[in-house]
């Protein structure tokens, strides 16, 4: 092979190997861009409906009960969220609670998720009743200095 042949070839590699590296940034750009989206509107598309609103004076907080709907593409949720007296609801997941029907096993309540109750055993503890065969994804056992314990409707 000549020098002059030679000198080409990696001229033309070069180029196949910065058009490449372009077209590969160009990708993960466009990867990256659209799930900042994706995430960005994924929480604008939820929206929450408030069942019930459980105050609990001595520690300032409510346990608030709702029912959380993102769209054709998911089932109703019941959720419970737990925040200062006079804080707004966020459009997010509950901090203490979430369960579904899975499917259809468990009846739908209030709001088209599964029914739940919040009784209230002091002034800094409570009690969630919910459906045995609930979905559960979120289930604390205590939040901001109040003790949460679980049982069965």
């Amino acid at each position: 092979m000549s020098l002059a042949v030679h000198e080409r070839m990696k001229v033309i590699f070069k180029i196949l190997a910065w058009v490449s590296g372009g077209l590969v940034t160009l990708a993960i750009i466009a990867i990256g861009s659209f799930l900042l989206f994706l995430g960005y509107t994924a929480d604008k598309m939820c929206g929450n409906q408030i069942i019930s609103n459980t105050e609990l004076p001595e520690v300032n907080m409510n346990v608030i009960v709702f029912q959380r709907d993102c769209g054709a593409t998911t089932g109703f949720s019941t959720q419970i969220s737990m925040l200062e007296i006079g804080e707004k609801l966020p459009n997010e997941s509950g901090n203490i609670f979430i369960e579904d029907t899975d499917h259809g096993r468990v009846p739908s309540g209030k709001g088209g998720g599964p029914e739940v109750k919040v009784k209230v055993i002091s002034g800094n503890h409570i009690k969630i009743l919910h459906h045995p065969n609930t979905r559960i994804f979120n289930k604390q056992s205590q939040w901001e200095g109040v003790k949460i314990e679980y049982g069965n409707l």
